[in-house]
């Protein structure tokens, strides 16, 4: 009988520690996530300036712009912040033209400093695409209608890896 008391005393006091260690065990596992949510949410120093950095390349590298009303004597739309993107490494480029107006005759030439420049030009109403492999840089999307009508023009800059 005493055998078996202390056997179930032993079972009991194994079963009662186990469960402490498992209780314990989430507590800290608690505590852990807990500590791990507040670091993203507050987000650290390096976290921080990396998203932010992200943001930036994300937001550089593929753009959109329009320009109504473009007419031959505006010249050159040149060095615009707007028709501005950067490329990271080295990567192919499309660029995707459309173009309204009657006689529209839109001439492009993508630059970057120290690097030779990308021409294309197309005319009419119509749905252009040209594809580039460019190497790291800063570039524009510099543009003129050659046409003394009006033409709207619309310009999508995408990089594929």
């Amino acid at each position: 009988m005493i055998k078996k008391l202390m056997t179930l005393g032993a079972v009991v006091s194994a079963l009662t520690f186990g469960s402490q260690v498992v209780f314990a065990n989430d507590v800290s596992q608690t505590e852990k996530l807990g500590q791990e949510k507040i670091r993203l949410q507050e987000g650290s120093v390096i976290g921080r300036d990396q998203q932010i950095k992200n943001v930036q390349q994300q937001s550089n590298e593929n753009i959109f712009f329009r320009k109504l009303g473009l007419r031959n004597t505006d010249g050159w739309i040149a060095y615009e912040d707007y028709a501005k993107f950067t490329v990271n490494y080295y990567r192919v480029v499309e660029i995707t033209t459309h173009h309204t107006g009657q006689n529209a005759d839109i001439e492009y030439v993508v630059v970057s400093p120290g690097k030779e420049p990308k021409t294309f030009q197309i005319k009419g109403e119509v749905i252009g695409k040209q594809t580039f492999w460019l190497p790291p840089g800063t570039y524009y999307v510099n543009f003129r209608n050659h046409s003394s009508d009006p033409a709207d023009v619309s310009v999508s800059v995408n990089q594929y890896m």
